[in-house]
């Protein structure tokens, strides 16, 4: 085996044709195995978080599942209202005020893909 491979001959063993298909040889990131997305139930829902005494916050959950990027939605919501919306964990957006009745519009209005019936009222909860 050291001879030939001085002599520049290639020497195959049986596990050496398995492991070169399986490897990655050089460079890249080699053939990735794409992930098989999971059938999520496409909901929005929307909820309002007491915020202090007279203050409080709209939360918008599930947009994500629409392929919808939030932090684009975030921006839209926030100069709609003309106040302050944030992307906050990895499906949330936080709208500062009470915006949830006039919200219920505009996410129909915008998104046509998201249909009434898949909007839900949480009403008041609290944040975690």
């Amino acid at each position: 085996m050291a001879a030939a491979f001085l002599s520049g001959e290639e020497v195959e063993e049986e596990g050496d044709a398995d492991d070169k298909k399986k490897r990655q040889t050089r460079g890249g990131k080699g053939q990735m195995k794409a992930k098989k997305k999971q059938a999520v139930e496409q909901k929005v829902c929307l909820s309002r978080a007491p915020r202090g005494k007279k203050k409080s916050l709209t939360v918008v959950t599930g947009l994500r599942t629409f392929d919808i990027d939030l932090k684009v939605a975030s921006k839209f919501f926030g100069t709609r209202f003309a106040c302050g919306s944030s992307v906050t964990g990895d499906d949330e957006i936080v709208i500062q005020g009470d915006v949830k009745d006039d919200l219920w519009d505009v996410i129909i209005d915008k998104y046509p893909e998201i249909d009434e019936d898949l909007i839900e009222d949480l009403g008041d909860q609290k944040r975690s």
